[in-house]
């Protein structure tokens, strides 16, 4: 007992130098404080868990954290997640987790980082993207989820967790107004209707009245992060019997932006036209026309649990359907060389059944099965321009890509306790993915179109995926762990690869993760002290290359990641609690003898080849990142007082696998101070983010046309009225 007593004191005397907390701070507030880090229950073994029990290092925030944070959607999560980078690709979402990520955007694809809402898959790139609202807590799994979550869980995968209709009466209204004339409203009541049902309706909206930047060509504003962004979902909670429970939820989201997608020339680069360079002012571009994304999504999912004697029975179905339409200038200069029209349908449905243990006993365990089935389309891909004309004759290429795919998996898990403190966890699954593959094309000549040669393919992939962990209590207070997983991408057609008839399909991506961690629970509950160390053995992996208006896609040979983390929340006093995050990365291609790689091209654009990557960092894998938080509250007579701050630095990291085009290192800064009633009821907040000012990239590519850069926000700033009834 007293071994363990002097390793928990070294530990707090650890955290405490990590927050520069004296001894006697802590001491005077373990005297004053007399309650504990509040638990956090999560599901990243399909059944509800304390955090600090379950051998999977995650990330696990709630929705007050969040807005405590300045994190109103999904692009903010990098602020508070460590070793989550969170970019985007002409409005599709592209989170990367540890340096495993996915690079493409088009149609049909899928990212290696999952989102799930509510237990139900998301697989458009584009419908990820999300603005919160009526959120319970966010879940991010590190490390491969292959065996309870399946398909393209390489790196693991996001859970977004909505708050379940109550029966008591509550509701809640935020309005706020702030920088560049945006209007944001938020709205969320819930309530019983009968004695067995309950309901809830969250809705939102927001409008941003002037961009960052200006078109120098056309004139109009640009990077506009919302134009206008609305979105509704509605949930039932059905007790049918007292066994058997029911919950539907319904939502719509629309999203108009032109921030990830109005791009300018990248400093030093050249314009495909041959005088176009950088215009000298970060938000500003210099295009023939006004980019932007316009995107929609409606689904419906239902979840019904029943419980027998001994076991639960879970059914989730899902359906989504999404359509994005993007206008991009490819070459971004005042030329029309290749202008880029993109359409983008979805239709989704999945179904997942499972059994659960739940009688008292040395193995719990779960079984299950899973069945998806989507279609994908362009309609249409178009390209025009004098790229086009000049190279074809025609107005334009216009290209019909569809993709029908299926998946079907079985998996089983298992957690048994050899003694009272160590357990093993052993899962497997089997998945049999199946794309097709159908792409009508043709030249548009204004009088007539003449049609191309049909391109079709066929492909199925069957990949077992796995996870072996052990897990041990040293105390009642500490658990180690370590872990064996794999996961897999499902290789995928390039749809965006019509015009040259690069099409693939790409193999699987394969990852190997081996990790040990540590969480612990010390000092009374008020000091939560989370560690990991990983390496992964990456094989396979799926990367782009863009030659002359269209994204090639192809299989990277081999990489190796070396990599560490650490998660501490810390209740200094009851009125003041601290967070901090790092992550640090060692990353190397090991095997690439096909690198894509772009020279400048003194007459304008770049000369696209390939070389040997070997040696060369993995992409947005930046060497360390930092966030470090904290809330404190200050009682009043009146009410409270509160204040929020949350720093992030990201020590900078590579956009292409060339290692030519860098992010450098940059910081930003949320904050938000606030004060409200005695009984809760109202609210009054001041809030920036990026109140450093920093000038950072959504999105910097290279490609034939030149180096391009999609600029992030500047500082922005607001004030805020929240009343809750």
């Amino acid at each position: 007992m007293n071994d363990k007593k002097i390793a928990a004191g070294k530990m707090a005397t650890l955290l405490m130098s990590i927050f520069g907390i004296s001894e006697m701070a802590m001491a005077q507030a373990n005297t004053a404080g007399t309650r504990g880090i509040e638990e956090i229950i999560v599901t990243a073994q399909k059944r509800a868990e304390n955090l600090q029990d379950v051998p999977i290092t995650i990330s696990a925030l709630g929705g007050s954290i969040l807005q405590d944070s300045v994190i109103s959607k999904t692009d903010d999560l990098s602020m508070v997640i460590p070793g989550m980078q969170m970019t985007r690709q002409i409005g599709a979402s592209q989170p990367f987790l540890r340096g495993v990520g996915t690079q493409n955007g088009a149609a049909g694809d899928e990212s290696s980082i999952s989102t799930y809402v509510d237990g139900v898959y998301t697989s458009s790139m584009f419908a990820a993207v999300q603005n919160f609202n009526s959120i319970e807590r966010i879940e991010v799994l590190k490390g491969p989820q292959g065996t309870l979550f399946g398909r393209n869980a390489t790196g693991g995968l996001m859970h977004i967790i909505t708050k379940d209709p109550q029966h008591d009466f509550s509701a809640n209204l935020r309005a706020s107004y702030g920088s560049y004339e945006t209007l944001t409203t938020n709205f969320y009541a819930t309530n019983g209707l009968t004695d067995n049902i309950a309901a809830d309706i969250a809705l939102s909206y927001v409008n941003q009245g002037e961009g960052f930047g200006k078109n120098l060509i056309t004139g109009n504003d640009s990077n506009k992060a919302d134009i206008h962004s609305r979105a509704v979902r509605n949930s039932w909670l059905i007790d049918f019997s007292e066994n058997t429970q029911g919950r539907l939820s319904l939502d719509y989201a629309e999203r108009k932006e032109n921030t990830v997608i109005a791009r300018q020339l990248a400093p030093g680069s050249i314009g495909a036209d041959g005088v176009t360079t950088y215009t000298g002012e970060f938000y500003n571009v210099e295009a023939d026309i006004d980019a932007f994304t316009r995107a929609r999504s409606w689904g419906a999912s239902l979840k019904l649990t029943h419980n027998f004697d001994m076991v639960d029975f879970v059914s989730i179905s899902g359906y989504r359907s999404s359509n994005t339409f993007g206008l991009l200038d490819q070459d971004s200069t005042p030329l029309n060389l290749i202008r880029a029209d993109l359409k983008v349908e979805s239709e989704f449905f999945s179904q997942e059944l499972q059994l659960l243990s739940t009688y008292e006993s040395k193995l719990q365990w779960v079984i299950g099965l899973y069945y998806m089935n989507e279609t994908s389309k362009y309609n249409p891909f178009k390209l025009s321009g004098l790229g086009i004309s000049g190279s074809t004759g025609a107005e334009a290429f216009l290209a019909y890509p569809v993709q029908d795919s299926q998946s079907y998996a079985a998996f089983a898990q298992g957690n048994y306790a050899i003694t009272q403190k160590t357990n093993i966890t052993a899962g497997i699954r089997f998945t049999r993915d199946e794309r097709e593959l159908v792409i009508d094309r043709h030249l548009d000549f204004g009088s007539m179109n003449v049609p191309l040669p049909q391109i079709t393919g066929d492909e199925s992939w069957v990949e077992p995926t796995w996870r072996l962990s052990i897990d041990h209590r040293i105390s009642e207070e500490i658990m180690v762990f370590g872990s064996y997983s794999r996961g897999f991408k499902s290789g995928v057609y390039n749809t965006s690869g019509a015009l040259d008839g690069a099409v693939g399909p790409v193999d699987p991506e394969i990852l190997d993760a081996f990790e040990i961690g540590i969480k612990a629970t010390l000092l009374d509950n008020r000091v939560h002290f989370n560690a990991s160390a990983f390496y992964y053995d990456y094989t396979d992996m799926q990367l782009t290359q863009i030659f002359q208006g269209t994204v090639r896609l192809l299989n990277a040979a081999e990489a190796e990641i070396l990599g560490a983390e650490l998660d501490v929340i810390a209740l200094v006093a009851d009125n003041l609690e601290l967070r901090f995050g790092l992550s640090v990365l060692d990353t190397e291609y090991t095997k690439f003898p096909g690198m894509p790689v772009a020279t400048a091209n003194p007459a304008g654009g770049n000369i696209v080849g390939v070389r040997d990557g070997r040696g060369n960092d993995l992409i947005r894998a930046p060497d360390y990142t930092v966030n470090l938080g904290g809330s404190y509250t200050i009682p009043i007579e009146t009410g409270r007082i509160a204040m929020a701050v949350n720093y992030y630095y990201n020590d900078g990291f590579f956009w292409e696998p060339e290692n030519r085009l860098k992010q450098d290192s940059y910081s930003l800064l949320n904050a938000e101070l606030s004060w409200s009633t005695l009984d809760e009821r109202l609210k009054l907040s001041f809030f920036g983010k990026n109140l450093t000012d920093d000038k950072y990239s959504y999105q910097t590519s290279s490609g034939s046309f030149g180096d391009f850069v999609t600029a992030a926000a500047p500082r922005t700033g607001g004030v805020a009225v929240e009343y809750s009834f």
